[in-house]
């Protein structure tokens, strides 16, 4: 399946920006022959008013379907996870967890954003984690603000969990 989305520009011929605007945005051929030709010949564009030297250009490009953003993933699973808690993604429709750093060097992992039952969430965080350490985990839970503490970085390996779980 093809999304399109429709980007407008009132820029100067630029072979720059033919290169960002490839790279960020997809508009290749669009950008590439504007930045190339005093004029813009291309099948999925149309070319507006031209004013002090500046055109104004209107960009269709199709977008794939799987195509991601760094970091952004659809959640896996249509309906909710059926768990006692949940892991609300951040504004920016990231899984919540970061790393963090206090008294210079103790190393923990975050878990933010927990919502229902979260020393369900700890059970299950120390189960998975205690093969990959030999041990269990330290961790602490904070009920008030929803978080759940992981002495240590486990970021990536906790992020890939909470995918394969459906949040």
């Amino acid at each position: 399946m093809l999304v399109s989305f429709i980007s407008t520009a009132h820029l100067r011929p630029n072979p720059a920006f033919a290169r960002f605007a490839q790279a960020s945005f997809g508009l290749g051929r669009c950008a590439q022959e504007w930045a190339g030709s005093s004029r813009l010949r291309a099948q999925n564009s149309r070319v507006g008013a031209v004013q002090d030297g500046c055109v104004s250009v209107t960009c269709l490009s199709p977008v794939l379907e799987n195509w991601h953003p760094v970091g952004l993933r659809a959640t896996t699973a249509d309906p909710l996870p059926d768990l006692p808690y949940y892991v609300r993604r951040s504004r920016m429709h990231n899984i919540p967890v970061y790393k963090d750093i206090t008294h210079g060097n103790r190393q923990m992992t975050v878990i933010r954003k927990v919502e229902g039952d979260i020393w369900a969430l700890q059970k299950d965080v120390e189960e998975f984690l205690s093969p990959l350490l030999g041990k269990t985990p330290v961790t602490q839970v904070n009920e008030v603000t929803g978080t759940l503490r992981i002495k240590g970085y486990f970021d990536e390996e906790l992020k890939a969990w909470l995918l394969e779980k459906g949040f």
